[in-house]
Parts: structure tokens; sequence; C-alpha cells
């Protein structure tokens, strides 16, 4: 193993080494860790940003609109993740969100909540073989995301709700996460023009209180498989997914996502930052009760290339 991988190990194995499971981790792991991190980014080469992808980066959008307890409401929670490859194997990332909420009470005066996601920072490694890739990564949730009324525990909830529950542990309040993430990536042979990409991910994450959060330890999954038809300029997508949050009153969501891509900028156009636009729905049902719900979804995805 090189040394700047194994600080970036040694960061991730400090910040969850067995007598810190119990305990919310404490300021100075944290700082240590994104010591190592800084480390084992100033150790690695300059000449690795030489291979193609160099950065990349998504940003996705959630939106809710329902009526609850004869009030109107909408959320809105927008979501960004950004990248850095100074290896073609290596990826240090970080991500953060926001939830928003309006509602109008009985009384008629409108009501907002904006408050701040979880703060995820983390490591990926990257494998691939003709077709297929395949990753292994993992992440810390660090506990910004905070809440001062029960009004605001609704804004959280319809956040993790219109991204499609993907990433539970972003969007708990007063709560740190240790998440180990890996996914699967094919494309299959060419028919009529376009061919077939099939994508299966999976995610545990173990979710901790932290301040005055009584919720104690939880886990939270998921597991999910997407599949695309791609052409040269644009993709039809289905995913299906099934999350557990042992922090939600339900507990187990469903969700299937149909929706569409299209490719704004295409390396062959000579484009350094390869960009792509999507818009899909998501159809949650929650748990074996009759809640479901519909909510939209935007976003952006972008990989910058290099020389």
């Amino acid at each position: 193993m090189s040394e700047p991988h194994g600080c970036l190990i040694l960061g991730a194995l400090e910040a969850v080494r067995p007598n810190a499971w119990s305990l919310v981790p404490r300021p100075e792991r944290v700082l240590a860790m994104l010591a190592r991190f800084a480390l084992a980014w100033s150790m690695l080469p300059d000449r690795a940003f030489a291979h193609d992808v160099v950065s990349t980066g998504s940003f996705g959008l959630g939106v809710v609109a329902a009526r609850e307890q004869q009030r109107d409401v909408a959320a809105l929670a927008p979501e960004l993740h950004v990248g850095v490859r100074p290896r073609p194997e290596v990826e240090l990332n970080a991500s953060a969100g926001v939830a928003t909420l309006s509602f109008d009470p009985r009384e008629g005066s409108t009501v907002r909540y904006v408050r701040p996601a979880n703060l995820g920072i983390g490591a990926a490694w990257f494998k691939d073989r003709n077709r297929f890739q395949r990753s292994l990564g993992i992440a810390f949730a660090l506990p910004t995301a905070f809440v001062r009324s029960p009004s605001e525990i609704e804004a959280y909830r319809l956040a993790i709700a219109g991204l499609g529950s993907a990433n539970p542990w972003l969007w708990e309040p007063a709560t740190a996460s240790v998440v180990l993430l890996g996914s699967g990536n094919v494309q299959l042979g060419h028919h009529l023009g376009h061919h077939l990409g099939l994508v299966v991910d999976g995610a545990i994450a173990g979710m901790f209180s932290a301040g005055s959060n009584p919720a104690g330890s939880q886990l939270a999954a998921r597991v999910g498989l997407l599949a695309r038809t791609l052409w040269p300029r644009f993709a039809l997508r289905l995913g299906v997914r099934a999350v557990y949050n042992g922090r939600a009153a339900r507990s187990t969501d469903v969700v299937a996502s149909p929706g569409v891509e299209l490719a704004l900028c295409r390396r062959a156009e000579g484009c350094a930052v390869r960009v792509f636009a999507a818009t899909h729905v998501n159809l949650l049902r929650m748990n074996t009760s009759d809640i479901q719900r519909v909510t939209a979804e935007f976003g952006l995805t972008w990989f910058v290339l290099g020389s």
C-alpha cells in the first residue's frame, strides 16, 4: 500500500476505532481525520491529474408539494456533492444540503424554515475492468443539522422524501454517522444505436446521537438498482431503491424513480466538462402503511476532464 493511500485509510480508521462506536466522535478526532486527509492530498503527485476525470460533482433538488393537517405544505431540498480525483482510482468527496419548508397555517400567514443538512466527507476507490466499474467508499456525516421546534423536524422528513430517501443519514438532525458504500456499473452491448447501463449500489450506516438527541444509536441501509437506456444525447432511466432508516417512525421506504437524462456537453464536442441534466419522479411507499407520496427531483451531474 502506498503512503498516501495508507494515510487515507488510517484517517478513516481513527474515526471508527472500537472505543468510538458508543460515543459521538470528539472534535479532536474529527480534526485529526481531516488532517490525515489533507496530508494524503498533499502527498499525491501532480502527474495524477493527467488522467481523464479529475473532478466530479452533482446537484440535486428535491421538490415536495402536499396537503397535510389541513394546510398546504411545500418543501425544497437542494443537495450538492463534489469530488476530486488526484488519482484515477481515488476520489475525495464532500456533500452538503439545505432543508426548506413553507406552509400556510390555519390563520393564513406563511411560515418558512431553512435548516442545513449534515455535512458529509469521504473517500472512494474505483476499479475498472473493460465495461465494468466497481467502487468502495467510506463517508462520515458530521452533525450540522439541528432543529428548534417540531415543525422543523417535518422539514427534514420532507427533504428525505423529496430526494427519494437516497441518503437519510445526511438529513437526520443531531446525528453523526459512519457510512460504508459500494457500487457496480456495467454497460451492455449496443442495440439499434443505443446500449443499456446497469448500476447496483448499496450502503450501510451507523447513526449516533449528538448533543441532546435522545434517539441513541441506529442503523440505516440502502440497496438500489438503476437501469439506463443510453443514446448519444439522452437516456431513459428507471431506478428502484429500498431504504431502511432506524430513526424513522416508518422505517422502510420503497422507491421507484422513472426519468430522463440529457447530455448538455460531450467530450466528442471538445468539452473539457461533461454535463448531464436529469429529471425524474420518486414514487414512494413507506413501510406497510397506506402512506404513498410522489415527489419530483431535478439534477445536474458533471465531470471535469484532464488534458
